[in-house]
């Protein structure tokens, strides 16, 4: 199964209709450097360069960007819940997470005899609902919307064995409280090598680098991803998500799954102490659990997640993209819940 419980998250790719599957505004990009080793907690409190170093070390690990709940589904529609929690730092609470996101994948189109493009549109609902408190928190913005298109690119090479996968995206990520603008709009996107050792998708390993805007503004990092499949068990490491599931029946899938929960959505602004004023929302939900999915009907699944979300996190942030430091709105963990439906028709 599964996807991500996505507010990145970053990328509306997906890799379906390929005929063998490839993992997948201002400011100049961050190259980053891989540090595996400084916990998420320390990156999104601290600094835009704690917060490259961590994710660097993320995206080395896990490679491809994709929002399915596999690389099977062409077509999918999940809802997300979390419920109320306390904010850390300050009196108040924030209404139960909901979420509703759908994706489409499109056909294929074949450019002459090496060349697939693939169209894919995305869209996300995401509520917040933020109580009152001292810090007057009601007034924040509550409901954000990320809008998708991504086009992919697959190019395979002489060797059967090696293919080419660029895939730009552009995301429209607000919460409309204002006319659209240009900063509302976010890049990204992805350009891969991926290689076949058998020639066909039990095995695929992927390196390459991303352009993203989840959790910093124009981050470029490397990539290195790995999906195997075989009749039993399906393994997807890529980001922003890891699935690891057993098939007992033709019907039935469980198993461990976690999604690194990303986005920066531009909100309205809001004045806060020694001339602080927020203009965009950095929401952060990196979730961990297990996957039940069960086949009704044909290509048809019902897909489920459950589990908890171990760093919640509500950023604001100012016009550089720099966390306002006036309020913590960072939250505290919660049980996380996830299902939706999906078509998959093989690789």
């Amino acid at each position: 199964m599964t996807g991500e419980f996505s507010a990145f998250a970053t990328n509306a790719l997906v890799l379906p209709w390929l005929s063998r599957p490839i993992l997948g505004h201002s400011s100049t990009p961050k190259v980053l450097r891989m540090n595996t080793t400084v916990c998420f907690k320390s990156l999104l409190s601290n600094s835009n360069r704690w917060t490259s170093l961590l994710l660097s070390g993320l995206l080395c690990c896990l490679g491809g960007v994709a929002h399915g709940q596999m690389f099977d589904d062409k077509l999918f529609v999940n809802y997300s819940f979390a419920p109320p929690v306390d904010f850390k730092d300050i009196p108040g609470k924030s209404h139960a997470y909901n979420s509703v996101e759908v994706q489409l994948s499109a056909p294929p189109i074949q450019v002459g005899p090496r060349l697939q493009w693939v169209n894919v549109l995305y869209g996300k609902s995401v509520i917040y609902n933020l109580e009152g408190s001292s810090e007057n928190l009601s007034g924040l913005s509550e409901r954000f919307s990320d809008i998708r298109y991504t086009a992919l690119f697959n190019y395979k090479l002489t060797n059967p064995k090696w293919a080419l996968l660029v895939s730009p995206t552009l995301m429209v990520r607000t919460d409309f409280a204002d006319n659209l603008s240009k900063k509302d709009l976010f890049p990204q996107g992805v350009a891969l090598a991926t290689y076949a050792p058998h020639g066909d998708n039990s095995l695929v390993f992927s390196v390459g680098a991303v352009l993203t805007n989840d959790f910093n503004h124009n981050l470029v990092a490397p990539l290195v991803g790995l999906v195997s499949k075989t009749e039993r068990l399906t393994a997807e490491l890529t980001y922003p998500r890891v699935n690891i599931l057993y098939k007992p029946t033709k019907k039935l899938e469980w198993g461990v799954t976690a999604t690194a929960d990303a986005a920066i959505f531009k909100s309205k602004q809001w004045a806060w102490a020694d001339n602080q004023i927020s203009q965009y929302v950095r929401t952060v939900n990196l979730f961990a659990g297990q996957a039940l999915n069960y086949n009704l009907h044909g290509g048809l699944w019902l897909n489920t997640q459950v589990g908890y979300a171990f760093l919640r996190n509500y950023d604001l942030l100012d016009a550089d993209y720099e966390p306002i430091k006036a309020v913590n709105t960072d939250l505290k963990g919660s049980f996380m819940f996830k299902a939706g439906v999906s078509m998959r028709f093989g690789h």
